[in-house]
């Protein structure tokens, strides 16, 4: 029979059609059709997180963090109620009340050594692809600029490192690995950077963050930080175009703020 011709209706003797029912069965990335003995009925499909055990991150061998529990990017964050591991996408902004602290123990801060640059690069990496943050028009390699670094356990799980140009201080990159965070490491290094500055007897701390980044804002503007410039499209030009972040939004703006001290 060619394609397109109908089934002649005289002369042929048709044999029964027998539809035999169907199960479907979901797995992530698949759909599977297994034989049942019941009738269809029709089933909405709910996509559900990864319940297989997600597999740690490691670099040079070392453990530093979990892939999303969504997706196969590197997590940027912790849900502290679902205890899942979230990236940049797979996140969202929700107002919650704020309660007093989870009971664990603080982490310690001290200044970086040289023996920690590897690992200061390891999370560099882990949350930029490399080792080169661009801001304020200027790019810092983190690998040899000063910084504070947050510890467990003597592993660096948590960086702020900084630059001093005339009478501020500006803190080039600031992140805590996602199974650390909730923990006080972010306020903490501020405290120390800010130290570090009334030490060297400037006037000013200046941080640079993408219009995406709204748990940095949140950090900083607690740490009673201000706005004070916003350098539209610049983050869409350094990337050759705008890049998805948090919670979708698109990153275009680089926006600064300021703390006088």
């Amino acid at each position: 029979m060619t394609k397109g011709s109908r089934t002649p209706t005289t002369g042929m003797k048709r044999s029964p059609i027998t539809l035999r029912p169907m199960k479907m069965a979901v797995q992530w990335g698949k759909v599977i059709l297994q034989p049942c003995n019941t009738t269809l009925q029709r089933r909405k499909i709910v996509l559900q997180p990864r319940k297989t055990v997600r597999q740690p991150v490691k670099v040079n061998g070392r453990r530093i963090c979990m892939r999303c529990n969504f997706c196969d990017a590197n997590a940027q964050y912790r849900d502290p109620h679902t205890r899942r591991y979230i990236c940049l996408a797979h996140s969202h902004l929700q107002v919650i009340a704020r309660d007093n602290g989870n009971g664990t123990e603080p982490l310690a801060v001290r200044p970086a050594a040289s023996a920690d640059r590897d690992q200061i690069a390891e999370l560099a990496l882990y949350f930029w692809g490399e080792t080169e943050v661009e801001c304020f028009g200027r790019e810092y390699d983190v690998r040899h600029l000063p910084a504070f670094v947050a510890c467990d356990d003597g592993q660096v799980i948590g960086l702020a490192s900084y630059v001093v140009e005339g009478d501020a201080l500006n803190l080039v990159m600031l992140n805590v690995l996602p199974g650390y965070q909730g923990r006080g490491a972010g306020q903490t290094l501020i405290a120390a950077v800010e130290q570090a500055a009334r030490a060297c007897g400037l006037s000013r701390i200046v941080v640079a963050t993408s219009n995406d980044d709204l748990p940095a804002l949140y950090l900083y503007q607690r740490c009673d930080f201000r706005l004070t410039n916003l350098a539209a499209g610049r983050l869409a030009e350094h990337h050759g175009g705008e890049e998805p972040g948090f919670a979708g939004i698109s990153v275009r703006d680089e926006i600064r703020l300021e703390k006088q001290l």
